[in-house]
């Protein structure tokens, strides 16, 4: 399904219903690894910015790992969630049993379990948007990239080169406090938006009461990623003990 973009950028009412759809799902996904963790989670209410793509970095989180996912029901495209790699190898770790210890590559037995961490962690969110939108809501199996190679591709087709990015403090208990970005491109951020609109005021306020009545293991906090537009919060990867 394509949806007819004609203006180039989110309104300021749009960037906050993107903020709250993914606030949703993010939360849902935060959920997921706590569970797996058994360690609290704790995440930020995003902040949403709109961007020409080719001035879109993301040098907090170098050396990054991403991970494609691909929406095949109720909503129709994809997005990008960047990590570091520190502290994915740090989850995994983990999950692995083993000593954590700081690199900036990911093995192969690393990267199975990555994809299977971010399965489940988007099969959380995709529940998450179907009760929201009250539809089914289907992903495929998340697909881990390197960002630097992936990245052009993914956005060749967004509409005036603007993309639309969506950034999450991301603080794991004793682990980590570090932070990921989900990113779209402009058509499916009006598609999602487009979804949300045609739910009435009172079915947003419901279903979003819905959500946060059900969500254990982690929590959101209203505080900004950013101190401001131009300067990232220090991000500190401690190794678990």
């Amino acid at each position: 399904m394509s949806i007819n973009v004609e203006n180039k950028h989110l309104t300021n009412v749009e960037e906050d219903t993107i903020g709250e759809v993914l606030n949703i799902s993010m939360g849902a996904a935060a959920t997921a690894i706590s569970i797996i963790l058994n360690r609290q989670v704790t995440i930020t209410t995003p902040v949403v910015s709109q961007i020409k793509k080719e001035k879109f970095e993301y040098k907090s989180l170098e050396p990054a790992i991403g991970a494609e996912i691909n929406y095949t029901k109720g909503l129709h495209g994809s997005n990008l969630m960047i990590m570091s790699v520190a502290d994915v190898k740090a989850i995994v770790s983990i999950l692995l049993g083993e000593t954590y210890v700081e690199s900036s590559e990911l093995d192969e037995i690393h990267t199975s379990a990555l994809g299977e961490i971010m399965n489940q962690m988007m099969g959380s969110a995709s529940t998450a948007l179907a009760t929201f939108f009250n539809k089914g809501v289907e992903i495929s199996a998340p697909k881990i990239v390197n960002p630097h190679e992936f990245y052009d591709d993914f956005f060749s087709k967004s509409e005036d080169n603007i993309i639309i990015t969506v950034s999450f403090k991301f603080v794991v208990e004793d682990l980590f406090d570090s932070q990921f970005i989900t990113v779209l491109p402009l058509e499916f951020a009006k598609e999602i938006v487009n979804n949300a609109m045609n739910l009435s005021e009172s079915q947003v306020v419901e279903q979003s009461n819905e959500y946060k009545d059900n969500v254990t293991g982690h929590k959101q906090i209203n505080s900004p990623i950013f101190a401001d537009e131009t300067t990232p919060t220090p991000k500190t990867t401690p190794k678990p003990q």
